[in-house]
């Protein structure tokens, strides 16, 4: 874009707005006579130039502002593409560019990659739900094998595979109280006997 002055003594302020960026950024510079301006914009997402001065505003219900269209952008050799998640695929192009996945599966082709998907919809995404098929919102999972309660059919403790384990030691338990019962009783008994032993004689 070239900007010729037609009065050079008159100073004029060009504001560039990009319209699709919600953190409304915009250059806003005044330019030297015979000097010339490279501006870059971000090739992720198309500029729209607007030139103030363009309209008049007295009496007129159009904005101080033109709109000059989407122009080319010039490649900035130092820009590179944004990457949230470093995959190495950037976010213009990846399916889920919050949560790394190098291999962009959409099984359900719903344009979300799986990994960032919630398919139980219980508020939870599937990279880091334990149930991704079964809503599960408090993600317990009692044994600690990573799969949650709801959805988990083989137990994992081993108490829990081998519950005769449990009676075993209930029944060991139980033996070896008997035993010191026994032996306390045989005890007392003898002590007892040799009390009275003492006091015959």
């Amino acid at each position: 874009m070239e900007l010729e002055y037609s009065q050079p003594l008159r100073i004029t302020k060009i504001h560039l707005n990009d319209s699709l960026n919600t953190s409304a950024k915009k250059v806003s510079f005044l330019a030297l006579p015979d000097k010339d301006y490279l501006i870059y914009a971000n090739p992720e997402v198309v500029p729209n130039l607007y030139s103030s001065g363009d309209y008049p505003t007295a009496g007129s219900t159009v904005p101080d502002s033109r709109k000059i269209g989407s122009l080319p952008v010039l490649i900035n050799p130092s820009f590179v593409p944004t990457d949230s998640d470093k995959d190495g695929i950037p976010d213009v192009r990846d399916n889920c560019p919050s949560v790394a996945n190098f291999d962009q599966v959409d099984v359900d082709n719903n344009g979300r990659g799986d990994v960032c998907d919630d398919y139980d919809r219980d508020g939870v995404i599937n990279s880091i739900d334990n149930c991704r098929d079964v809503p599960n919102y408090d993600q317990r999972d009692t044994d600690g094998d990573g799969i949650g309660d709801v959805c988990d059919t083989a137990e994992n403790r081993f108490t829990e595979k081998y519950p005769w384990i449990v009676w075993a030691g209930i029944v060991f338990g139980g033996v070896v109280f008997a035993t010191l019962l026994i032996n306390v009783g045989n005890r007392v008994r003898k002590q007892k006997a040799q009390k009275e032993d003492g006091s015959n004689l």
